[in-house]
């Protein structure tokens, strides 16, 4: 009987080591997921600032090109009066 209930012990201790080190697990792949999200979140705002900064850019550098249109238009009209 006493073998018995030591069998018994260490089987509940067995379980509750398996049941903890599951836990464990779980919280640390909850952790990887969470921290793989953010990874990614953060990467998505880059992309998103990337976009936005070449849309600057290009913006700029049309308004550069129509100013100096307008620029080469003006000079004739000026020296034709």
């Amino acid at each position: 009987m006493a073998i018995l209930a030591v069998y018994a012990v260490l089987t509940v201790l067995a379980l509750q080591t398996i049941l903890a080190i599951h836990a464990v697990l779980a919280i640390l792949s909850i952790q990887t997921i969470l921290t793989v999200l953010t990874i990614q979140t953060i990467l998505t705002v880059l992309t998103i600032h990337t976009i936005l900064t070449i849309l600057s850019v290009q913006t700029i550098l049309t308004i550069r090109a129509i100013l100096a249109i307008q620029t080469i238009l003006t000079v004739p009209t000026i020296l034709a009066l």
